[in-house]
């Protein structure tokens, strides 16, 4: 759960790069989207990095 001041950052920094003012929820739910979106990329990161650098042929 974020806390009331980072969502009131988030919506201010929301407004500042797309011209948008976010009302409380949609901020909200803005946020938590971005959170989730960071976490999969993350873990989707972490997924890859542990895979072998080297593919095997098949040949």
């Amino acid at each position: 759960m974020l806390s009331t001041q980072a969502v009131k950052e988030f919506a201010e920094v929301y407004q500042r790069e797309f011209g948008i003012t976010l009302s409380q929820g949609e901020a909200v739910a803005h946020a938590n989207r971005l959170i989730s979106f960071y976490k999969l990329v993350l873990s989707e990161e972490t997924t890859w990095s542990e895979r072998p650098t080297k593919v095997e042929s098949h040949d």
